[in-house]
């Protein structure tokens, strides 16, 4: 059980090496049009961006990739799902950089898991699911 727990508090790291912390969903612009100007209003921000962002959609995906690990064929179809709904080519890239840099890291973590049946590029969601699921 300690093992299961280590492995998921490395995954959600923030200091996990998949660049995450390079994307902040706009905080600069806001901070410097004034919208975001005290703790108060960056605490709503991020309540909005938990209750309404796109946030959601990665936590359904990444459940989807953790509910049908090993099913390739699926977790293909939902790859390509969430790379089509993604509403700009910033998004899109964003979550491959990751998707990508996450498929390279949790190899090396899990020697079991082999990303090659995927298709790529690999959207940050499914690989997180994925390395979810063999991780415990």
């Amino acid at each position: 059980m300690e093992t299961t727990l280590l492995n998921w508090l490395q995954l959600c790291s923030p200091a996990l090496p998949v660049g995450a912390y390079s994307y902040s969903e706009g905080i600069e612009t806001l901070a410097d049009q004034g919208v975001i100007t005290s703790a108060e209003d960056l605490e709503a921000w991020l309540g909005q961006e938990l209750q309404t962002g796109t946030i959601r959609i990665d936590a359904a995906i990444a459940y989807r990739a953790w509910q049908f690990y090993p099913d390739w064929p699926t977790l293909n179809s939902w790859n390509g799902w969430l790379t089509a709904l993604w509403e700009t080519k910033e998004l899109r890239e964003q979550s491959w950089q990751m998707g990508e840099s996450l498929s390279l890291l949790l190899p090396q973590l899990e020697s079991s898991l082999d990303f090659a049946p995927l298709t790529k590029p690999i959207n940050f969601a499914i690989a997180f699911g994925i390395g979810g699921k063999v991780m415990g």
